[in-house]
């Protein structure tokens, strides 16, 4: 399951992605914090990130700070989450349409 992150960034940055949008060799590092709620977790708002941008045309990566495990949704995201937990997650996923 993927999750649609949202993250704000400052206007500087905001201009400089948007600058190079188009550069598929442009690389950079971004900071940032997660401006959406995320279901099967408490409270994602404002969880610190970065924001790497890859050369090529993929979405850029979001990675949250790792200083913050007291927050689930980082803690499963640098541990993982189990079996059980994952199939939970999709079925929940499938039948709530």
């Amino acid at each position: 399951m993927d999750y649609g992150l949202w993250v704000s960034l400052s206007k500087k940055s905001f201009l400089d992605y948007k600058e190079n949008f188009d550069s598929p060799n442009h690389v950079s590092t971004y900071f940032g914090y997660i401006s959406n709620q995320l279901s099967d977790y408490e409270n994602t708002l404002s969880i610190k990130t970065n924001v790497e941008r890859a050369i090529g045309d993929n979405r850029p990566e979001i990675f949250p700070h790792g200083d913050q495990m007291d927050n689930g949704f980082v803690a499963d995201y640098y541990n993982g989450i189990t079996l059980k937990e994952a199939e939970k997650r999709i079925h929940n996923a499938l039948t709530s349409k």
